[in-house]
């Protein structure tokens, strides 16, 4: 197998590394086509994901046809890639070390740094190594300088990017690449370590410790994936779920990127479904918190309330639907007319402006990603509760203007009814709340505009000839978020209602036996995308919620093979060819996967506890 310059690798061939401040996109065939420093929504430094020629990468490839395999060291990110060709076999290993001060060695460390090991293991084979940064999303021809022992530099902006190789390297004429070639004999190791400063001192550690930092990093994850107490079927691959939201977790701030990568197309049939995906969105933020509390990881649920709780007060008394890792408001939506896209699917698109968007799902997001945390022993502070307090009469104001909705259209505001329902879950908490006397407040407002909301939902969101909740109130269209109701508590799972919509959302949105997300004439036309991953999580859940555990554990089975060979999935999958689609790693993918786990384990749980119970207990049926 070779790769040329022209070739785009599938979405499914990329593998992520990352430090939770940013994170790296590295092909099955060893070349690192996507990273961001300093953080996951800065200018990209290598961009190849979404041009080959103008992005610039970091490969590294054997000279000869091969074979790849590859894998993640266990319970961890490092990433193992073993090359095979008809000479010789061996590995690369990458991975982004955390900057952990050595004490005891008196050691400062890099900040942001990523490092690729290349170890031959059986007989010899020649690798190619090519170094082609094209910072700030390719508009700065790079001029690459020599700096002697501290390797190669090169400087843009306020920035300082530098690589250190034990591997011979030699500068392009026009001073933009480095090349060079290695063999590489069994036992035999070179290194080669890339990093990043931006207002720091610049730290250049040699090349001889690399093999101890590797170990550090891969303790560091080692301990932090043995805090995981999920003790429920399918325990690897929620773990590696886990690891991939860790990835995408900001560690300086606690929040969360929807995916590492910007404009990875959604449909391969409608053009122009190309968004900039490394912000934090709002949406699904409670299941984000529950899953973190429920495995058993408080502190980054924790983490993530605070990030949750300051953004949100940033634009008080509204509720954005997206903000940037440090709560950061202003984002400005462009597009990079410079790049053709990826395969040439563009526009390639920096900012989101769905950030400007009215959605009232976000208000219930917040209040009860609160209330989670309140659950497991949370104490809110004074501005905490008052603010909470504030969106619930936010909400009282303004449940009956339409809205984008959960799906962020961009043609006009509609009566989505997953917003209605979402206002409802607001008030719903903020109830529950005051009954635990976490809250106080006069109940009359909140709850009347409660009561006023499940009336709505009821009488005009479930269309009773079509047998259903619909996706906007009035109408026949359809929406796989309404799968949530059961796990929102607006009715119980084997309520007639959520049953009926169920069965009417698989008969009418699967294909190839894979939900998409909604159905009619204020939705995309059909079969313009491919179907997204996490609505069939969802489906999992309520299918174990319902108690229809052996159907939940085969769906659940078959949605995790559409993970990639090293467990990542994407936002959606094309229903005719297989292929992933949407930008990757996606969180709200992993998410739906830990969700639906969880219900699985819980429904297992149940059923062996109604088993385990004595016979008499039992109630007799005559016939």
């Amino acid at each position: 197998m070779t790769v040329s310059e022209e070739t785009y690798p599938p979405i499914s061939d990329y593998a992520i590394v990352g430090d939770c401040r940013s994170a790296a996109l590295i092909s099955r065939e060893g070349s690192l086509d996507w990273l961001c420093w300093p953080h996951f929504s800065s200018p990209s430094i290598f961009g190849a994901l979404l041009d080959a020629q103008a992005g610039g990468r970091f490969r590294i490839q054997p000279v000869e046809p091969f074979t790849a395999t590859r894998r993640y060291l266990e319970c961890t990110p490092i990433l193992e890639t073993t090359f095979v060709t008809s000479t010789g076999k061996a590995r690369v290993l990458d991975f982004m070390p955390l900057p952990l001060d050595d004490t005891r060695q008196g050691l400062m460390v890099p900040q942001r740094e990523l490092i690729r090991v290349i170890e031959g293991l059986e007989g010899s084979l020649e690798c190619d190594v090519r170094w082609q940064p094209r910072p700030d999303y390719g508009r700065w021809l790079p001029r690459i300088q020599a700096r002697g022992r501290l390797g190669w530099v090169l400087s843009f902006h306020n920035a300082l990017l530098g690589l250190q190789s034990t591997v011979p390297l030699e500068r392009a004429p026009d001073g933009a690449h480095l090349h060079g070639r290695v063999v590489v004999q069994a036992g035999q190791r070179e290194v080669l370590a890339c990093h990043f400063v931006q207002g720091e001192p610049a730290v250049f550690l040699p090349l001889s410790l690399t093999w101890s930092r590797l170990e550090a990093t891969r303790a560091w994850w080692e301990s932090w994936s043995q805090t995981c107490t999920y003790q429920g079927p399918y325990g690897e691959v929620v773990l590696r779920s886990l690891l991939t939201l860790k990835l995408l977790t900001h560690c300086l701030s606690g929040s969360i990127v929807a995916a590492a990568t910007t404009s990875l197309p959604e449909s391969w049939r409608l053009p122009g479904l190309t968004w900039d995906y490394r912000y934090c969105w709002l949406r699904d933020a409670a299941m984000t918190v529950r899953s973190f509390l429920t495995l058993g990881y408080r502190a980054e649920a924790e983490a993530f309330l605070d990030w949750l709780l300051h953004a949100t007060a940033l634009t008080h008394p509204r509720v954005q639907v997206c903000y940037d890792v440090y709560g950061e408001t202003h984002l400005p939506e462009y597009e990079l007319s410079h790049w053709r896209g990826y395969r040439g699917q563009g526009p390639v698109r920096i900012g989101n402006a769905a950030s400007r968007q009215h959605q009232l799902d976000a208000y219930g997001e917040v209040v009860l990603a609160a209330y989670e945390c309140v659950q497991h022993g949370r104490l809110l502070s004074r501005a905490e509760r008052r603010f909470l307090i504030e969106l619930g009469h936010e909400v009282c104001r303004r449940w009956t203007e339409p809205d984008y909705g959960l799906w962020e259209f961009r043609d006009e505001p509609r009566h989505y009814t997953y917003s209605k329902l979402m206002s409802w879950v607001a008030l719903d908490r903020l109830l529950a709340m005051r009954t635990q006397g976490v809250l106080s407040f006069p109940a009359e407002r909140i709850a009347g505009t409660h009561a006023l909301l499940r009336e709505v939902i009821e009488h005009r969101g479930f269309n009773n000839a079509l047998g259903a909740y619909t996706g906007v109130l009035d109408t026949h269209d359809l929406d796989a978020g309404l799968l949530l109701m059961a796990r929102y508590g607006f009715h119980p799972a084997t309520h007639p209602r959520l049953r009926s919509t169920a069965a009417v959302l698989r008969r009418e949105l699967a294909e190839k036996d894979l939900l998409t997300r909604y159905k009619g004439e204020a939705f995309c036309a059909p079969g313009s995308e491919g179907a997204f991953i996490i609505c069939n999580f969802w489906e999992v859940e309520y299918l174990a919620q319902q108690g229809a555990g052996d159907l939940a554990r085969t769906r659940f089975a078959d949605l995790c093979a559409l993970a990639n060979d090293v467990g990542i999935l994407a936002e959606e999958v094309d229903t005719v060819t297989g292929e992933a689609m949407g930008n990757v790693p996606q969180a709200f993918s992993h998410i739906g996967l830990i969700a639906a786990a969880l219900a699985l384990a819980e429904q297992a749980a149940k059923a062996s506890s109604v088993s385990a119970e004595p016979a008499s207990s039992m109630p007799l049926i005559h016939s």
